[in-house]
């Protein structure tokens, strides 16, 4: 019974969406924080893969799973931090995190 933790978004793993869980290394788990606009998440936090472009995938898997790339960021959510400005980290700043 896993949920995405993004706000607003009601997808769930029974409902048929792949779920990935925010990692633990904490540099990572920073920046997938200032993405989800967050503060705190439980350890068994998780998002749901609306959340990534195609180019976070490993493509053409044999086996047909999508699974993400090992550094791989819910990057879908930059375009709604920057669009509608919902914390107070520069546009600069978290576009510095992708070079």
């Amino acid at each position: 019974m896993s949920a995405c933790c993004i706000d607003n978004c009601n997808n769930r793993s029974e409902k048929g969406f792949r779920l990935f869980g925010v990692p633990s290394a904490q540099k990572r788990r920073d920046e997938w924080m200032v993405l989800i606009g967050k503060n705190t998440l439980p350890k068994w936090a998780a998002v749901c893969e609306v959340h990534f472009d195609e180019n976070q995938f490993e493509q053409h898997r044999q086996d047909g799973r999508k699974l993400l790339r090992p550094f791989a960021t819910p990057n879908l959510l930059l375009k709604r931090i920057v669009a509608t400005n919902t914390i107070h980290t520069s546009k600069h700043e978290i576009l510095d995190w992708y070079r």
